[in-house]
């Protein structure tokens, strides 16, 4: 296996980009509830609800997959 040497600059880079990704993992969940609990209300156009729904929850892997990587 190779080694890989960052300096100090990209480390803080990435740890930032952790962080960053985590408050929007966060929000991102916050928002899927939301949707849901509108669910059992009236929704005048289901598909742009389905697709908020799907966008969210595609958005949400991807974040979870950044900040899974360990440091």
């Amino acid at each position: 296996m190779a080694e890989i040497n960052i300096t100090d600059r990209t480390a803080k880079y990435i740890d930032n980009l952790r962080k960053v990704a985590a408050e929007e993992k966060a929000a991102i969940a916050d928002a899927l509830t939301t949707a849901s609990d509108a669910k059992s209300s009236p929704i005048e156009d289901e598909r742009e609800y389905t697709n908020l729904c799907s966008v969210l929850g595609r958005y949400n892997r991807l974040l979870s997959l950044i900040t899974a990587i360990e440091p």
